[in-house]
């Protein structure tokens, strides 16, 4: 994982669950002290890298935002409106205007 705000390139070892060949779901928690360039329990796109010291490994790159079944539900819905029911029992309709695959 990236790490953000460290003045030079730093990468930390996280725990990841593997979704397709390059598409991987982050299962761990950031610590207090450090930020990452993508959030815990997120989907990123990963690619082989060779670290310094010559150890290589996977670097996640960029979200996967396209893998997310949220995103496949929204986007088969794009300009319809539908009904959500969220986890407190509330509901609303909603118009999909536009699904987009950029962050």
């Amino acid at each position: 994982m990236p790490l953000l705000g460290e003045g030079t390139g730093c990468w930390r070892p996280v725990r990841a669950v593997r979704v397709t060949e390059d598409v991987f779901e982050v299962i761990d928690q950031i610590a207090p002290d450090e930020s990452w360039k993508f959030a815990p329990f997120s989907r990123v796109r990963c690619r082989r890298r060779a670290f310094s010291g010559g150890e290589a490994g996977l670097e996640a790159f960029e979200y996967a935002i396209e893998s997310h079944l949220n995103y496949q539900l929204l986007k088969e819905h794009e300009k319809e409106i539908f009904r959500v029911v969220f986890k407190d029992g509330e509901e609303a309709l909603v118009r999909v205007i536009c699904v987009s695959g950029g962050v």
